[in-house]
C-alpha cells in the first residue's frame, strides 16, 4: 500500500518536475544570451524580451521552440565569430572545420533536456580563448567599464577597434588549429602562434594604401628557395615599361628577362617596345634569382586569388622604418631564414646565405601544411598582456 501511494505521488508530481526542469532550461538560455551579449561576445541579445514573455506559456517541443533557436544562434555566433568589416575576402581554411563543428553542435543541442545539459554542450564545443584573445577581451572589458562612466568619441572608437580584433581572434580560436601564421597588416607584423601563444614575431612590410594587402585565410604547403619574381602586369606596364622605353639597358641592370606566352626567354632587343602599352603587353617580365631579386631568396607559397606571397626582400633597410606600408600588396618579412626553419626543419641556410647567381628555384614541401591568416586590426595583443593600438592606415575602421 505504501509503495502504491509513493508511485501515485511520483506520477502526480512528475509533470511539475518536468515543468521545473524545462523552465530552468529556458531561463538558462536567456541567461546565456544576456551574458554573452554583455561580454561583447555576441552581437545582439537574441530575442531576450520575447523569451522572457513566453517562459510560462511556451509549450512547444524543445527543438521547435524559440529557446532552441536562440541557443543555436548563440553557438553559431561564438563559433563563427561576428564578421565585422573589414573581414576576409578569401577563406580556404575555416569552412569545412566550422561546418562540421556546427553540424555536431546542432545534433548535441537537439538532445538537451536540462540546463546542465545545455552548459555541458557549450563547454564541450566552444573553445576557450587563446592567450592573445584573452588579452584583447580583458582590455575590452576594462574599456567598457570606463565608458559606462564617460563615453567620448575616442573611447567609442577604441571599443570598436577592440571588438573587431576580438571577433577576429575568437574566430581563429574556434578553428582549434595548434599552430598557424598570422600577418596583421595593421601593425605590419608577422607572428607564429603555437597553442594560442606567440612563439615568434617579426616585422613585415605590407601593401601601400594605394595597393593594399588583401585579407584572407589560406594554407601554405611549400617554400621556394631562390624564387623567380614574375612581375605583375600592372607593375610591368605602369612602372617598368616607361623605364625600359627610356633606357633599354634597364632590363639587364635589374636582371630582368622577357618571357613570351610559351614560356620562352626572348631577346629584348628584338622587341618593338614603342608599340607596347598597358592595353597591349603580350609578355611577362621575370627577374632572375639571387640576392638582388625583389623576392629575396625565400618565398612561402599559398593558394589565393590575389597573387601575393610572404617572402624575403632585397631591401632590408625598410624594416627599420616605423611606417612599413610600402609594398604592392605582398608581405615582406624581416627574418625569412628563421621563419623557413620553423616551417621546415631541414633547410640549408648555408645555401641561402651563399647568394648564388642564376640558381634554379628549389621547391621544398612543408610536411604539415600550415594556415596563414592575413588580418587587419588596430588593437594588437602584446606578450606582456598589454594592447598596442595603431592608426587606421587603410581607413577601414572609421
Amino acid at each position: 500500500m505504501k509503495n502504491k501511494v509513493v508511485l501515485i505521488l511520483f506520477y502526480a508530481l512528475l509533470p511539475l518536475f518536468v515543468f521545473s526542469q524545462d523552465l530552468r532550461l529556458k531561463e538558462k538560455v536567456i541567461e546565456l544570451a544576456q551574458h554573452y551579449y554583455d561580454q561583447g561576445l555576441i552581437q545582439q541579445p537574441y530575442a531576450i524580451s520575447e523569451m522572457k514573455h513566453s517562459l510560462s506559456t511556451d509549450s512547444s517541443e524543445w527543438t521547435q521552440s524559440i529557446y532552441f533557436k536562440v541557443a543555436l544562434l548563440i553557438a553559431e555566433n561564438l563559433i563563427k565569430g561576428a564578421p565585422i568589416k573589414p573581414w576576409f575576402t578569401f577563406d580556404a581554411v575555416s569552412k569545412p572545420i566550422i561546418d562540421k563543428k556546427l553540424r555536431v553542435i546542432r545534433e548535441e543541442l537537439a538532445l538537451v533536456r536540462t540546463a546542465p545539459d545545455l552548459l555541458s554542450v557549450f563547454s564541450t564545443f566552444i573553445r576557450p580563448m587563446g592567450n592573445n584573445t584573452k588579452i584583447i577581451y580583458n582590455e575590452y572589458q576594462y574599456r567598457l567599464r570606463l565608458s559606462n562612466h564617460h563615453l567620448s568619441k575616442a573611447s567609442s572608437d577604441t571599443l570598436k577597434w577592440l571588438k573587431h580584433a576580438l571577433s577576429v581572434y575568437r574566430w581563429i580560436d574556434q578553428l582549434d588549429i595548434p599552430r598557424y601564421l598570422i600577418v596583421d597588416i595593421g601593425s605590419a607584423e608577422l607572428r607564429y602562434v603555437v597553442k594560442g601563444v606567440d612563439s615568434l614575431a617579426m616585422r613585415a612590410v605590407v601593401g601601400k594604401p594605394s595597393t593594399p594587402t588583401p585579407f584572407f585565410a589560406s594554407w601554405t604547403d611549400q617554400l621556394v628557395l631562390y624564387p623567380y619574381w614574375h612581375v605583375p602586369l600592372s607593375i610591368a606596364t605602369e612602372e617598368f615599361l616607361p623605364k625600359i622605353k627610356h633606357n633599354r639597358s634597364w632590363l639587364q641592370q635589374q636582371n630582368m628577362q622577357v618571357i613570351d606566352k610559351r614560356g620562352q626567354v626572348l631577346n629584348a632587343d628584338t622587341i618593338n617596345w614603342k608599340r607596347l602599352n598597358s592595353s597591349f603587353f603580350p609578355y611577362t617580365l621575370r627577374q632572375s634569382t639571387g640576392c638582388d631579386n625583389a623576392l629575396g631568396i625565400l618565398k612561402l607559397e599559398f593558394s589565393s586569388p590575389y597573387g601575393v606571397y610572404i617572402h624575403d626582400t632585397n631591401n632590408k633597410s625598410s624594416f627599420l622604418r616605423p611606417y612599413r606600408f610600402l609594398s604592392h600588396g605582398c608581405i615582406r618579412v624581416e627574418e625569412p631564414f628563421r621563419l623557413g626553419s620553423l616551417l621546415r626543419e631541414k633547410i640549408d641556410t648555408a645555401l641561402l646565405q651563399s647568394c648564388l647567381l642564376e640558381q634554379k628555384p628549389l621547391y621544398k614541401k612543408i610536411s604539415t601544411p600550415m594556415p596563414v591568416f592575413v588580418i587587419y586590426t588596430l588593437a594588437h595583443p602584446l606578450k606582456q598582456g598589454a594592447i598596442h593600438f595603431t592608426r587606421d592606415v587603410y581607413h577601414l575602421l572609421k
